[in-house]
């Protein structure tokens, strides 16, 4: 929703570009450090964060 708004509208205001950093940051974090902590195939809780 968050891409679809930044992608789709008007631009954001130069000075509340940076919230789309803080609010797309944990879960892509915590996808890699799970990613890398676990082995084989994705499961469902990696499909979650990477959703």
């Amino acid at each position: 929703m968050i891409l679809h708004r930044a992608a789709v509208h008007e631009p954001l205001p130069e000075a509340l570009r940076p919230t789309l950093g803080v609010q797309l940051a944990p879960p892509v974090v915590g996808g890699v450090a799970y990613m890398s902590l676990t082995t084989g195939t994705p499961d469902l809780f990696a499909y979650a964060l990477l959703g």
